[in-house]
C-alpha cells in the first residue's frame, strides 16, 4: 500500500486549520499542523515532510513566516521541501518578498479547495521528478567515476554532459484560456502532456485564470476586466515565475480570446523581449485575430462586459492590436503556430491571414471552436501539433 505523503499546515487560525486539515485528509495526504513558527519547525525538522504550508503571519511576528521559511532553506535537510505560503493580502510586493524567501508558490485567503489541491499536486510531483532526476545523475557520477580504464575523451564527454543536466534550465507550458472558459479547459491536454516522456522532461506546466462570463452579463455591482487589464495580470503571473526560477524557453499555448491577451501582453513587452535571455513563443487555437460575428451580437445583450466589444468585428482594440503587431515586427521575433479549429462556427478560418504570414498555420479538421485543443488521447490532432512545436520536430 502506497504511503501517504505528509503536509504540514503553519497557521495561528484555528478555524482555518480544521477547515484546511479536513480538506487535505479527504484528499489522501497525512496531515500535520502547528499554531507558531517554532513549533512548526520543531515538527519538521523530527518528521518527514512532504511539503510545508506557511502563513506569512505568526504569533511571533508579523512576517515571521519568512524568517521560518528563510531558516527552512539554509538547512540541507529540509531545503528541498517544497514550501507554500498563504497570505490575506494580494500585494505584490508581499509576494515577491515570499518567493525571494524560497517558497515556490502562494494561496490566497480563503482559499478554493480545488486550487490549493492542485498547487499541492504540482509542486509534490515535481519534487519527485527533482528526486528522480537527482538519483540518475548520482548513479552516473558513480558509474564514471568508477571507470579506470574507460576511453579519456568518452569519459570527459560524460561528465560534460552530466554536468550540463546539472545546470539544465526547464522550460515552461503556459496555459490560458478563452472568452466564458477557466484554465480547466486544459486539463485533458495537460494530463497527455505529463503522460508523454519527452514534454514531462523538457517542461513544466502552469495555467492562467483570469475572470470572464459567456453568459448575459448586466454589471450591476462590478465591471469585468478588458483584454488589456487581463494582458497586465497576465505580465505580472509571468514576471512572478520568472522572478523565482530561470527558464530557458517559455510557451504560452492559448485559446481564443486568451490569444488576444497573450498577444496584447507581447506587443506591450516588445523591447523587454528583444532583451531577455528567456526563449518566448506562442501557440494559439482558433484565436479571432479579426473578432468575430457573435461578439457583434451578444454585445447589443450585454452590459459591463468590455471583451465582448473589444472582439467585434472592426473594433478600435482589434484595430490598434494589429497595427501594433505589424509595427514591432512581432511576426518576426518569436516562434507562432496558430492552429484553426475545421469546424469553427465562431472564428473563421481567415483570421491568421496576413497577421501570421510566412508562420505555422495548421487546421485540426475534427474540432469545433470548443474542443480546439482538448485531445481525446495522444493520437489527436490538437495534441500532435503541439508536442511538435513544443520538441521542434
Amino acid at each position: 500500500m502506497k504511503n501517504k505523503l505528509s503536509i504540514i499546515i503553519i497557521d495561528d487560525d484555528e478555524f482555518f486549520l480544521n477547515c484546511i486539515t479536513k480538506d487535505l485528509n479527504t484528499s489522501g495526504f497525512n496531515v500535520f499542523y502547528a499554531i507558531t513558527g517554532e513549533e512548526g519547525l520543531k515538527k519538521i525538522f523530527s518528521n518527514k515532510i512532504d511539503l510545508i504550508i506557511l502563513d506569512i503571519s505568526l504569533p511571533e511576528r508579523r512576517d515571521y513566516g519568512f524568517e521560518v521559511c528563510n531558516k527552512l532553506k539554509e538547512n540541507p535537510k529540509t531545503s528541498d521541501i517544497p514550501i507554500i505560503f498563504l497570505t490575506g493580502s494580494k500585494d505584490i510586493e508581499v509576494i515577491k518578498q515570499g518567493f525571494k524567501s524560497g517558497c515556490v508558490d502562494y494561496i490566497i485567503k480563503p482559499y478554493q479547495k480545488e486550487e490549493l489541491i492542485a498547487r499541492i499536486s504540482t509542486h509534490l510531483s515535481l519534487k519527485q521528478k527533482t528526486e528522480d532526476l537527482r538519483s540518475i545523475v548520482n548513479q552516473l557520477e558513480e558509474k564514471v567515476s568508477g571507470f579506470r580504464f574507460f576511453d579519456f575523451a568518452i569519459k570527459k564527454e560524460l561528465e560534460k554532459l552530466i554536468n550540463e543536466y546539472k545546470d539544465h534550465a526547464p522550460n515552461l507550458l503556459f496555459f490560458t484560456h478563452g472568452f466564458g472558459g477557466n484554465a480547466n479547459r486544459w486539463d485533458k491536454m495537460i494530463s497527455i502532456i505529463k503522460e508523454d516522456r519527452e514534454l514531462s522532461i523538457e517542461y513544466e506546466i502552469k495555467k492562467f485564470n483570469y475572470p470572464t462570463t459567456k453568459f448575459i452579463y448586466f454589471g450591476l455591482f462590478k465591471r469585468l476586466p478588458a483584454i488589456e487589464n487581463i494582458a497586465d495580470a497576465l505580465k505580472t503571473e509571468i514576471q512572478l515565475i520568472i522572478d523565482k526560477k530561470k527558464y530557458k524557453k517559455i510557451l504560452i499555448v492559448a485559446h481564443s480570446m486568451g490569444g488576444l491577451v497573450a498577444r496584447k501582453y507581447l506587443v506591450e513587452q516588445f523591447e523587454n523581449i528583444l532583451k531577455s535571455d528567456i526563449e518566448l513563443n506562442l501557440i494559439l487555437y482558433a484565436t479571432p485575430n479579426k473578432g468575430s460575428d457573435l461578439a457583434n451580437i451578444y454585445k447589443t445583450i450585454s452590459i459591463g462586459n468590455i471583451v465582448v466589444s473589444q472582439m467585434c468585428k472592426k473594433s478600435k482594440f482589434l484595430e490598434n492590436l494589429n497595427d501594433d503587431w505589424d509595427k514591432y515586427k512581432i511576426i518576426n521575433k518569436i516562434d507562432i503556430m496558430y492552429v484553426h479549429a475545421g469546424q469553427d462556427k465562431i472564428v473563421k478560418s481567415d483570421s491568421p491571414d496576413k497577421i501570421f504570414a510566412g508562420k505555422m498555420i495548421k487546421t485540426d479538421i475534427n474540432k469545433d471552436h470548443f474542443t480546439i485543443g482538448v485531445p481525446k488521447d495522444k493520437e489527436d490532432t490538437s495534441f500532435e501539433l503541439l508536442k511538435n512545436f513544443a520538441l521542434k520536430k
